[in-house]
């Protein structure tokens, strides 16, 4: 007599873990014919395949978007050191084709630096939460690189502060790391005064007067270190 529907749900149930282990001694024995198996039915059925994941990706946007939140949250950990691996082993490769296609990225940079300005703002206005904890966190796993930096930093502002200033630019000075900061609290994230024209730059160095002075915001300062582009 065929078992009932529930019968057959019992049964599974009840052996489950053993056909879970056999069909995982099955795969483990048998892996290099699966995979052969697999290969030759996807390139017979690529087509369909596709269509098939596409419709299923369309019916459950959702669904898979809060799989996939949800499988970044418990494995935070080690997607971060999966990608911290695979920049470091690629890391090479990036460096070379920067270096080699220079000049292409910096018309593209200039070409577009309305729209990257933009998206900067944009990011930056709605992670100022993230912006300041990554901060305040890089400030605490640095104090020593930042204390260094620090110290050549004021040497190096010492060395290129005329003498020649009057105390109204000396005053002008100050109320330009004061704005720094008002910026700071009001945005939520780091503003930094920056020297227009570096004080270490490779090609030309400025001094630390008044007119050399802007006030950005922190990632811009970091991405431009001690580089100049005349206007």
């Amino acid at each position: 007599m065929p078992q009932t529907k529930e019968q057959r749900r019992a049964s599974y149930i009840k052996n489950r873990e053993k056909r879970l282990a056999d069909a995982k001694e099955y795969r483990l024995k048998n892996a290099d014919a699966i995979k052969e198996r697999d290969k030759k039915y996807y390139a017979n059925n690529k087509e369909s395949i596709k269509a098939r994941n596409k419709l299923f990706a369309e019916a459950n946007k959702e669904k898979i978007a809060e799989r996939v939140k949800l499988y970044r949250i418990n494995n935070a950990e080690s997607i971060k050191a999966k990608k911290k691996i695979y920049r470091d082993s690629t890391k090479h490769i990036a460096k070379a084709w920067r270096e080699a296609n220079a000049d292409y990225i910096k018309a593209k940079r200039e070409e577009n630096k309305n729209s990257i300005a933009e998206k900067a703002k944009v990011y930056r206005q709605k992670n100022k939460d993230y912006i300041a904890k990554y901060c305040a966190e890089y400030r605490q796993n640095n104090k020593g690189r930042r204390n260094a930096w620090l110290v050549k930093y004021r040497a190096a502002q010492l060395c290129r502060t005329p003498k020649w200033l009057s105390e109204e630019e000396l005053w002008l000075i100050e109320e330009v790391y004061a704005l720094s900061e008002l910026r700071t609290k009001l945005h939520g994230f780091a503003w930094h005064v920056d020297h227009v024209i570096p004080l270490q730059g490779k090609l030309v160095s400025g001094l630390h007067i008044p007119t050399n002075l802007q006030v950005i915001p922190w990632i811009d300062n970091v991405r431009k270190h001690n580089k100049y582009e005349a206007a």
